[in-house]
């Protein structure tokens, strides 16, 4: 499965991610320098995990200002950039690039975008394939078009077609609200806890339409909800992604990192220290 570039709708994008790479295969050291933002924490921290997986040379530099300032050779990773994947004055600036997606087995496309934490993991994946962080990490890949909006508006192709392939390949599991014991619930105003806690006792006795008539009744008040977008109502309902050994569903753990989120240099190194050894958030 990876790396993702393999891929014949990657080609896009293909030659932008190799130059990248061999950027940072040319440079003795390397700065990554990002600010105190989740999304960008995530994205350092898949990057991190593959230069420790070749033993490549680098230095965290995690900003506190609202400008970004470059100290080449180095990687940017700033979540307001609104331009492509490239290379200025000795820096890599993780963009977003947009590309066509294959989305289900119909073999049409979808236009959308891979943002900083896709392009990190895709960059990742490149340096270190079979490194056992970078694999350990690849869940994340997923992590920063959930933090997006795109899916409250709409479906968001990268986070579909990322979420397909790391299914397939066994490394993620998409398992319904019934089949997990402790979940973040608040994205989801309005369900009836104690319908779930009843669903969940039952659950692995029930037909497949029972459970979709069940399902039905328990996400019911919540897409009647005006805030709730159905995309976004799905994956937390029926979707939600669980990689290996973790006792978490993503949504979950990312909510959590939201609502206790300290955005100085010494609590977010300590958060990407544990990401990178553990794979969890």
């Amino acid at each position: 499965m990876f790396p993702l570039h393999s891929l014949e709708e990657f080609n896009s994008i293909t030659a932008t991610l190799e130059e990248a790479v061999e950027f940072l295969k040319n440079q003795s050291s390397i700065s990554i320098i990002f600010p105190t933002k989740l999304p960008s924490v995530i994205a350092a921290s898949l990057i991190e995990a593959a230069f420790l997986d070749v033993g490549m040379a680098y230095h965290r530099k995690i900003s506190t200002s609202d400008k970004i300032d470059d100290a080449a050779p180095c990687i940017i990773i700033d979540p307001d950039e609104q331009y492509e994947l490239r290379i200025e004055r000795g820096s890599l600036i993780l963009g977003i690039n947009s590309m066509e997606f294959e989305i289900g087995h119909s073999g049409k496309r979808n236009l959308g975008v891979i943002e900083q934490v896709g392009m990190a993991g895709l960059l990742a994946g490149l340096l270190a394939p079979e490194g056992e962080r970078t694999k350990r990490l690849r869940p994340w890949l997923l992590a920063g078009s959930w933090l997006r909006d795109s899916l409250d508006t709409a479906y968001d192709p990268q986070y579909m077609r990322f979420k397909d392939l790391l299914s397939e390949a066994g490394e993620v599991q998409c398992l319904p609200l019934p089949e997990l014991a402790d979940c973040d619930l608040s994205q989801l105003p309005g369900l009836s806890t104690s319908l779930l806690s009843r669903m969940r006792k039952r659950w692995h006795s029930m037909s497949l339409e029972q459970r979709s008539a069940a399902m039905s009744d328990l996400l019911l008040p919540v897409l009647e909800n005006p805030d709730c977008a159905t995309a976004r109502i799905e994956e937390l309902g029926w979707r939600r992604v669980v990689g290996i050994g973790w006792d978490l569903d993503l949504a979950t753990m990312l909510k959590k990192s939201q609502d206790t989120w300290l955005p100085d240099p010494l609590s977010v190194s300590k958060v990407m220290d544990s990401l990178i050894s553990t794979g969890l958030l």
